[in-house]
């Protein structure tokens, strides 16, 4: 939602009131930066953007081939949709084949208010469908970003990748697949789907406001009336429930489960995904998904990262090893299994389909507090998160890629687990710009409107998909792909917002390591 402070700004930091002057009377216009993706020859994302006297743009991103099989390439474009009298325009996307749209996700902008228009952020879920005879997985996104960026909106199609580790190891050449050949798509935060307990959340904060002022977040505190909308705009990371993230293709989760302080230990009915001082989803709902899903996809495996980083541990404390044991043996059905382990390499050199055979398809990396000797709470992982160059990403997404490339770069093959590239932006990182320089300072009304109140104001949204335009086409790279055939254990590729393109990404690379 915006309103006249935002056009007040835009026009202060952007000029924009000189394009306005030039446009016909009461004509308005909202632009978009737009993302694509498909890994097959079937479906085109397409853009529909309609325009002024009732004219409209196509903007249509078909297959391109990238080099490595199966996969595809991520395209970047802009659309303007704006309107003359009429209030309304619509800005819709198509899964296209040919001239017929196999699927379609519509919206309406309203030019008079600036509103979108349409499913909002919390049901932007991954769509499931068939054409012809294959089965197709759908994401997207549009968000409503402050100025002076433009809104973004992304459309990524796939093929579907429920049974990707079985297709692998059942193909020709790749039976022998290692598990430190893999490449595995990773869900960032993977339970930060929900908000849990609103209220809850809503007095945490109020807590924090007393005591603290939590840096860039600090406009939360002066928007307490939007509760919980403000609150999802800055601490969701996914849209999918668990099965779903897994149908999509997801094989690793980052999962940090606490408990409120004062309770005596971890049960099913206190216990949820915390992201700082916010309750996500239920640990029990997510462990459940997980049997669910293994249990109708018996060649798959699935790896667990449970760790405390993030947890805000004034309002809420770690699941102890025993409590989290208990957990897993109540939510995890004995056909399925797990093991808690405390060195994924130690995996390296088994073949997935051993893995898969031996019965225990749930793998647990259980994560012990974090201190000056164990700072990320497990030790020995070749982790690409650096707080400096993170919280300072959102002008470039590249001083994100130089950290992921570097990291990759100096995976020896000994002394740690494994690797791990996190393609995410952050939350304090974007908001950061708009609370502390001083160019944006016009901006921080209408900052704290889009987010606080928008149903479309999530930032970490708006902001994957210039993240992914840089990320995405790096992991094909000649320099990438040369570091990963040199990498000798695991590598996790971890995003926000799981997709069908990062599934694509980790079965191509885990292909191309181990035929190299």
């Amino acid at each position: 939602m915006r309103g006249s402070i935002r056009h007040h700004a835009a026009a202060a930091v952007m000029g924009a009131a000189a394009f306005l002057s030039a446009a016909p009377a009461d004509a308005k216009s909202l632009d978009f930066d737009l993302t694509a993706y498909t890994d097959n020859q079937t479906l085109s994302p397409s853009f529909y953007c309609e325009q002024t006297g009732g004219s409209s743009t196509t903007l249509s991103y078909p297959y391109k081939a990238s080099g490595i099989e199966f996969m595809g390439t991520t395209e970047s474009g802009t659309c303007d949709v704006s309107t003359y009298l009429e209030p309304h325009s619509a800005f819709n996307f198509h899964a296209m084949a040919g001239s017929t749209s196999a699927r379609e996700v519509s919206y309406q902008i309203n030019l008079y208010n600036d509103e979108i228009e349409g499913t909002q952020i919390t049901q932007q879920a991954a769509q499931f469908f068939t054409y012809g005879n294959a089965s197709y997985v759908l994401n997207y996104g549009i968000t409503d970003l402050p100025m002076p960026f433009n809104d973004t909106a992304y459309l990524y199609i796939g093929n579907a990748q429920s049974d990707w580790m079985a297709e692998l190891t059942g193909s020709s050449g790749y039976a022998g697949i290692t598990f430190g050949d893999l490449v595995l798509p990773a869900a960032h935060d993977a339970g930060m789907f929900q908000i849990s307990d609103s209220s809850a959340a809503t007095s945490n904060l109020k807590g924090v406001c007393s005591t603290k002022v939590p840096g860039a977040f600090n406009f939360l505190c002066q928007e307490a009336e939007y509760g919980a909308t403000a609150l999802q705009n800055v601490s969701l990371t996914q849209k999918d429930v668990i099965y779903d993230q897994l149908r999509i293709g997801t094989r690793y989760f980052d999962i940090r489960p606490g408990y409120p302080i004062g309770d005596a230990k971890a049960t099913d009915a206190n216990t949820t995904h915390i992201h700082n001082f916010i309750p996500g989803a239920p640990l029990a709902g997510m462990l459940d998904d997980v049997s669910r899903f293994l249990s109708e996809h018996d060649g798959e495996i699935v790896v667990l990262r449970i760790q405390s980083n993030g947890i805000d541990h004034g309002y809420y404390q770690f699941i102890s090893s025993t409590d989290l044991t208990a957990a897993l043996d109540r939510h995890i059905a004995t056909g399925i299994g797990y093991r808690l382990v405390d060195d994924l390499s130690t995996l390296s050199g088994q073949s997935l389909k051993s893995i898969v055979g031996a019965g225990k398809r749930v793998i647990v990396v259980y994560g012990a507090e974090k201190s000056a000797t164990n700072p990320t709470g497990i030790p020995n992982i070749n982790d690409s998160y650096d707080d400096n160059d993170y919280q300072s990403s959102i002008h470039s997404p590249t001083a994100v890629n130089d950290d992921v490339a570097t990291t990759l770069g100096n995976c020896s093959g000994s002394g740690d687990q494994y690797t791990l590239l996190q393609l995410q932006d952050t939350a304090s990182g974007a908001l950061l710009p708009f609370y502390t320089q001083a160019q944006y300072s016009p901006l921080i009304l209408d900052a704290s409107e889009v987010i606080g109140n928008s149903d479309f104001g999530n930032i970490l949204q708006g902001t994957k998909p210039w993240f992914d335009a840089v990320n995405y086409p790096w992991l094909q790279s000649s320099a990438a792909l040369a570091d990963l055939v040199a990498c000798h254990m695991p590598v996790v590729i971890q995003n926000d917002f799981v997709d069908v393109a990062l599934t694509s990404h980790a079965i191509g690379l885990s292909k191309y390591r181990h035929d190299n």
